[in-house]
């Protein structure tokens, strides 16, 4: 008789720490993955943005001429320069 009150307390316990602990459990769970699905979504942007911008003018570039071909390229490289990680770095040729 002892071992069924004992048994039936330990079970009431377990199933209330439970009913108590789970809810703050899966908050705290559904928080932390809105949080890393977040920057994964940005990553996952980002990667796909520039990849497509890496293609976008190729059917443009195919038919230039070596003229527009060159201002472009001289435009590209001013264009890609502006940004403070390529500020010490130039890529121009000079002659």
């Amino acid at each position: 008789m002892a071992k069924t009150i004992f048994k039936s307390i330990f079970f009431g316990l377990l199933i209330g720490t439970g009913f108590f602990f789970i809810p703050k459990m899966m908050l705290g769970l559904i928080i932390c993955s809105m949080i890393f699905s977040m920057f994964a979504r940005r990553r996952m942007y980002m990667n796909n943005r520039f990849h497509i911008y890496q293609y976008a003018y190729a059917d443009k570039i195919r038919n230039m001429s070596e003229e527009e071909y060159k201002n472009y390229q001289s435009k590209m490289n001013d264009f890609h320069m502006h940004g403070c990680h390529h500020s010490n770095y130039s890529t121009k040729q000079e002659k």
